[in-house]
């Protein structure tokens, strides 16, 4: 899904392809390459995501639900879980149909703590469920970025114990087409770092387990 926020409003009415849009009408400027991309998309008004406007300034955000990232590693194993994931939004403007690098990760959902959230997305992403492990996070949750106002609970896991079952996923169609792997740290930098296809959440949790202690 791509939800396109519109920044500018008609002065009068225009008519486009025999259609006629009223003054007032959202509009978005775009290049031949983005009409280009776009064209194999269709935008939508969703449940999911709220575009809210400040009525003292005019700056417009996403309203989305708070989320969690994690990145485990495992002690035993000498390896982190990393997910390979089919994510329309990095996709659209790279033009490609690459898997991403990223972390398991996912949105809180409603009556669920942060720390629920942690153990469901390890179960239905990885098919793990830590029996003997250490947590470190940050004191509070951190911004996104400034587009969006969700809020990220920042985690990474030494794993000592386990059980493995199977990884099951939200039963979405993008979930089904991505799955976690296990990258040792010295493939790291040449596997994940060192290529185009990979996102900050993944680059910045590496980077935090060096210092978690």
């Amino acid at each position: 899904m791509i939800i396109v926020m519109t920044m500018n409003k008609l002065s009068s009415h225009h008519i486009i392809d025999g259609t006629v849009y009223p003054k007032g009408t959202s509009y978005q400027v775009i290049t031949e390459k983005e009409a280009a991309v776009n064209k194999n998309y269709e935008t939508l008004l969703s449940s999911y995501v709220t575009v809210l406007k400040s009525k003292s300034d005019g700056y417009e955000f996403v309203a989305e639900k708070d989320m969690v990232w994690i990145l485990p590693y495992i002690v035993s194993e000498d390896v982190f879980l990393v997910r390979t994931e089919y994510v329309p939004p990095y996709q659209h403007k790279a033009d490609t149909k690459d898997l991403f690098f990223t972390a398991i990760s996912g949105t809180i959902e409603e009556g669920e703590d942060h720390t629920a959230t942690l153990f469901r997305e390890l179960k239905e992403e990885a098919g793990i469920v830590p029996t003997k492990f250490t947590l470190f996070k940050p004191e509070f949750p951190v911004p996104v970025m400034k587009t969006v106002n969700s809020r990220a609970y920042i985690y990474v896991m030494d794993i000592e114990e386990y059980e493995q079952g199977e990884a099951v996923g939200d039963g979405s169609e993008a979930e089904s087409k991505s799955k976690t792997i296990k990258v040792s740290p010295s493939d790291i930098e040449s596997m994940i770092l060192g290529q185009y296809n990979h996102d900050f959440i993944i680059e910045g949790l590496l980077r935090m387990y060096e210092f978690r202690k």
